[in-house]
């Protein structure tokens, strides 16, 4: 009987290739968006931050709401952004229920702007987004956020 040829155990690398950066070629270019909370509720009964950032300048404009519906996220974006800053061409989410949503999917229709969307489970992809997330949570947990 003949034996089988005897198989190096290999082990399987696996790499990861490099992080991209997004490239943006001008100020209102790209956005990303993404929601911080919940919070404890405010006397205003404000308990989310919509957070939006300006990929090429880093402007961050952060608005409280008392939801995260689409329809908040939606009309925060448009007066907040839209309105001061000019039609972005992108925005970049993640797959939240508010960003998924048909009030936020219209506007963009409406205007005309490209949607990215995270990776699930990889929110590098949003970076400065996440970043900022993480530097308010931190100043928040200071105690010096008054």
């Amino acid at each position: 009987m003949r034996k089988a040829p005897k198989i190096e155990n290999r082990e399987t690398v696996t790499t990861t290739p490099p992080m991209q950066s997004i490239v943006t070629e001008e100020a209102a270019h790209t956005w990303g968006i993404d929601i911080f909370g919940p919070l404890p509720t405010s006397s205003n009964g404000r308990r989310h931050i919509v957070v939006m950032i300006n990929h090429f300048t880093r402007w961050v404009e952060a608005i409280p709401t008392a939801d995260q519906t689409s329809g908040t996220v939606a009309h925060a974006f448009v007066s907040n952004v839209v309105a001061r800053f000019g039609i972005p061409h992108r925005v970049i989410t993640d797959q939240g229920r508010c960003c998924e949503g048909q009030q936020f999917q219209e506007m963009l229709r409406n205007w005309g702007i490209q949607r990215l969307r995270t990776s699930p489970y990889h929110p590098q992809t949003n970076g400065l987004t996440e970043r900022f997330n993480r530097t308010m949570k931190e100043w928040l947990n200071s105690g010096d956020s008054n």
